[in-house]
C-alpha cells in the first residue's frame, strides 16, 4: 500500500471523495507553513503599533510572550490535523469532537467565523503589501512623493487579481512555487539581521536596558497607564503568528498529510516564534532615536533599515520583504479557498454544493478562488 493511497483511505473514512492531486512534498508544505505568517514581511507591517505605544520593550517582550502561547496552540492545532487531514481544517474537527446532536452547529459557526477571519487576514496582508511597495517609493524619491488612499487601494485591487490569477494554476505548480517561499522568507530575515548589526555602530547600539528593561517601557498613548501600553505588543506576535492552521486546508494536496502537515505547523511555529524574537531585539539595537521613527515613509521598520543601511542598501533588502508579503497572500488564499470549497461540499454555504467543485482542468477549485478575489476586493 502506497502513501498515496494510504492518505487517500484515510480521507474516504473520514467521508470524503479524493478531488485534488497530492503534489505538496514536505518541503513544499513546511514552506507554505512558514509563509502564510510571513515573519519578516508582518513585523515590518506591524511594527509601528507596539513601538510607537508601548516603547522597546514592549517589542521585545511580548513577542516572546505571544509566541509561547501559539506554540501552546499550534501544538494542540498540529495534534488535532494529524486526526482529521481533510480541507475543512478546524471546522471539520471542531464537528467531529463535538456530541453528535451539536456536530452541524458546532461544524457551521466555526466554519464560518473560519471563512470570515481568512477575508479580514488576507485583506489586511495586501493592503499593509500596497502601503509597504508605496513606502519604498517615498523613500526612493526622498519624501518627495505623496502616497493617496486612491492610489493605495488602486494597487491593491490589480494585487489581489494577481493572485487570483496565480492561484488558479494547477497543484503541482502551486507546490512547486511554494517550495521557493522558506528560503524567501527566512533568508530575508536572516540577511537583515546580519546586515543591521555589521552596519550599525557599537557606540550607536541601544543599552540593554533600552532593549530589555524598565528604560525602553515608553508610553506614547496619550493617557493610558504603563501596562495597557506595555501589552499592544501582542498585536505585532499575534498578526504576524496566526492563519498556521492553515496548513490543514491544505491537507487533501499534501503527501502524508497526517505527517506531514502537522510537523510543518509545528517547525513553521517554533521558527517563526524563535527567529522573530532575534529580529525584533536587532531592530530595537539598532533603531536610533525613537523621535525619528516611523519616518517619511510611515515604516519604522523600513526606517531603521534606511537608517543603517542607506537608501540603496535598505531598499534592495525591501524587496524580499515585499516578496514575503506577496507570498502570504498568495498561500493565504490557497487556503482560503479550500476552506471555502470544503465548506460548500459539506453544505454550510447557501450554494447547493456550487463552490465545491474542482476545475477537471487543473484540478483546483477555481469556482471558490473567483469568489475569494472578488470578496476581497
Amino acid at each position: 500500500m502506497t502513501a498515496f493511497s494510504d492518505d487517500d483511505r484515510e480521507l474516504v473514512a473520514l467521508g470524503y471523495v479524493p478531488s485534488f492531486k497530492r503534489e505538496f512534498s514536505n518541503l513544499a508544505t513546511i514552506s507554505f507553513a512558514f509563509s502564510i505568517m510571513g515573519l519578516c514581511s508582518s513585523i515590518a507591517t506591524t511594527l509601528n503599533t507596539p513601538l510607537l505605544t508601548g516603547g522597546p520593550s514592549s517589542v521585545v517582550w511580548c513577542w516572546i510572550l505571544g509566541a509561547s502561547m501559539c506554540l501552546a496552540l499550534g501544538s494542540s492545532i498540529a495534534e488535532i490535523v494529524s486526526a482529521y487531514p481533510t480541507s475543512g481544517g478546524m471546522y471539520t474537527a471542531s464537528a467531529r469532537l463535538t456530541p453528535k446532536k451539536y456536530r452541524a452547529r458546532v461544524g457551521w459557526l466555526v466554519g464560518w467565523l473560519n471563512i470570515l477571519g481568512q477575508i479580514a487576514g488576507v485583506s489586511s496582508t495586501e493592503f499593509g503589501l500596497a502601503n509597504m511597495i508605496w513606502a519604498a517609493v517615498v523613500i526612493g524619491k526622498d519624501g518627495n512623493y505623496e502616497v493617496t488612499q486612491t492610489k493605495t487601494v488602486w494597487l491593491f485591487v490589480v494585487l489581489l487579481i494577481v493572485h487570483g490569477c496565480l492561484n488558479c494554476l494547477g497543484t503541482r505548480w502551486l507546490a512547486r512555487i511554494s517550495s521557493a517561499f522558506v528560503f524567501v522568507n527566512l533568508g530575508a530575515t536572516i540577511l537583515i539581521i546580519i546586515v543591521l548589526l555589521a552596519t550599525t555602530p557599537r557606540s550607536e547600539m541601544h543599552a540593554a536596558g533600552y532593549v530589555f528593561g524598565s528604560q525602553g517601557i515608553v508610553n506614547q498613548t496619550g493617557g493610558w497607564n504603563n501596562g495597557l501600553a506595555f501589552v499592544f505588543g501582542l498585536l505585532s506576535v499575534q498578526w504576524t503568528m496566526t492563519d498556521y492552521d492553515a496548513t490543514a486546508h491544505i491537507c487533501e494536496e499534501v503527501k502524508r498529510a497526517a505527517y506531514a502537515a502537522p510537523t510543518a505547523i509545528f517547525i513553521a511555529v517554533i521558527g517563526t516564534g524563535l527567529l522573530g524574537w532575534l529580529l525584533n531585539i536587532v531592530i530595537v539595537l539598532c533603531s536610533g532615536p525613537l523621535a525619528d521613527l516611523p519616518g517619511a515613509s510611515g515604516s519604522a521598520f523600513l526606517q531603521v533599515m534606511y537608517l543603517r543601511m542607506g537608501k540603496a542598501g535598505s531598499l534592495i533588502l525591501w524587496v524580499p520583504v515585499c516578496f514575503t508579503a506577496f507570498f502570504v497572500v498568495q498561500t493565504a488564499l490557497q487556503a482560503t479557498s479550500r476552506t471555502i470549497y470544503a465548506f460548500s461540499r459539506d453544505h454550510g454555504l447557501p450554494d447547493r454544493g456550487f463552490f465545491g467543485y474542482n476545475s477537471k482542468v487543473t484540478q483546483t477549485p477555481l469556482r471558490s478562488i473567483v469568489l475569494c478575489t472578488l470578496l476581497w476586493i
